[in-house]
């Protein structure tokens, strides 16, 4: 999947599309129907919230531009749903890193 709308414009169609591709990804593949972790850069995955305020959030605050590999939304790179067992690219590396210090820091 083309992630280029990650660096796009908020105000942009693409970014608007792109935010709305990874909902739908995210509701379709990931453990919860009602909720998803939240990939804005103030919250960083710390949180977890209905569609329509995770859209406001990435609009308001914009999103994490090295969230290339969702799995934190059930995309998988070995089979796995979870994101603990997930084993992700090189190029996802740093940005798991940070999303699992972030998730031991706020529980």
């Amino acid at each position: 999947m083309d992630r280029d709308w990650l660096t796009a414009d908020r105000r942009s169609k693409q970014f608007q599309n792109g935010v709305d591709e990874l909902l739908l990804f995210a509701f379709e593949n990931g453990i919860d129907e009602n909720k998803i972790s939240l990939p804005c850069v103030k919250c960083a995955h710390s949180k977890s919230w209905k569609a329509r305020i995770v859209k406001d959030h990435l609009f308001l605050n914009g999103i994490d531009e090295t969230y290339k590999c969702w799995i934190w939304h059930g995309e998988s790179a070995g089979g796995s749903q979870s994101p603990e067992e997930t084993v992700v690219p090189n190029l996802c590396i740093k940005s798991r890193w940070k999303q699992r210090m972030l998730m031991v820091m706020f529980r």
